[in-house]
């Protein structure tokens, strides 16, 4: 049963042992590959024990969640984030912009989205609108920790959150 797996799982987290959480994820998607709640769940923990970076099998748990999911809010969230922290721009704006449109444009969660999508548009040398910006673009650094935005689905698992907004509900 994937979902005593993801409970026992956030209850290990939630004790900050780290280990048997993971060990109860591995469990649940080993029952349930495609359930959408254990792809984001494991991918969430994963990254956590991986500083918050979502490359490697993050990023392909998260594929395979927006492969069933597309719409998937959180997923989109994540795949956006984990294209940010390796410089893929646009890769990352194109997961956010079908997000932004999910969101209350007057919340807390839109303006929190909105930054990093202005922050992803400056270092690709786009304008707010998509456009190419006026000047050539700076070449864009080695890749900065992401920020640390915590991501929770229903419940806590790792540091690498959605705000509240985009947070679906089960």
């Amino acid at each position: 049963n994937p979902t005593g797996w993801l409970m026992l799982a956030r209850t290990w987290f939630s004790l900050e042992n780290q280990g048997k959480g993971m060990a109860a994820l591995e469990h649940a998607y080993a029952v349930a590959p495609r359930q959408p709640e254990v792809l984001l769940a494991y991918a969430e923990a994963l990254a956590e024990t991986n500083d918050n970076r979502l490359d490697g099998r993050p990023v392909e748990l998260l594929d395979a969640l927006l492969a069933i999911e597309p719409d998937n809010l959180n997923g989109l969230w994540l795949r956006g984030m984990a294209a940010f922290q390796v410089t893929d721009f646009p890769g990352a704006l194109s997961r956010w912009e079908p997000l932004m449109a999910a969101l209350d444009p007057a919340g807390p969660d839109a303006q929190e989205l909105t930054k990093f999508m202005e922050m992803a548009r400056s270092k690709a040398g786009l304008s707010g609108a998509g456009g190419p910006a006026a000047s050539q673009p700076a070449p864009v650094p080695a890749p900065a920790p992401a920020p640390s935005v915590p991501v929770a689905a229903p419940a806590p698992i790792a540091a690498v959150q959605a705000p509240p907004a985009v947070q679906q509900k089960p």
